[in-house]
């Protein structure tokens, strides 16, 4: 049976808990989300230096995601990354990067995925254990 969502977030807290407020490096990350029953998706990958490496690296520790919408996203880094999508079979995500303040388009709903984007994730984390 599926967890919910507030199961899920409950059982990250616990695994910070238990393992301690330390930095981790994304495959960590990835990995520990998955063992909690979440969805993880790569925001950002336009700003490192080689997105297509991390992708790759991150795919074989379980990365389900990769942001393709966003702020900072022209045409063409639209189409790479829903490029490195398919290549990795990964679902594609959307952020507005709003952190509070708005700034160079970033604001709430600034970036959309639609609903078929939402129910893919939803679909993906309920088939969790």
């Amino acid at each position: 049976m599926a967890m919910t969502k507030a199961e899920i977030v409950e059982r990250i807290y616990e695994k910070v808990e238990k393992d301690g407020f330390s930095k981790k490096d994304a495959a960590e990350v990835v990995e520990s989300i998955r063992e909690a029953g979440g969805v993880s998706s790569l925001a950002h990958a336009v700003w490192y230096k080689d997105p297509d490496g991390v992708v790759e690296e991150l795919v074989e520790r379980g990365l389900d995601a990769i942001e393709v919408f966003h702020p900072d996203h022209g045409e063409s880094e639209v189409e790479r990354f829903s490029k490195l999508a398919r290549k990795f079979r990964l679902l594609s995500t959307a952020g507005s990067d709003y952190h509070g303040i708005e700034e160079k388009g970033k604001a709430p709903g600034s970036v959309t995925g639609g609903r078929e984007m939402l129910d893919a994730l939803e679909r993906l984390r309920e088939g969790r254990p």
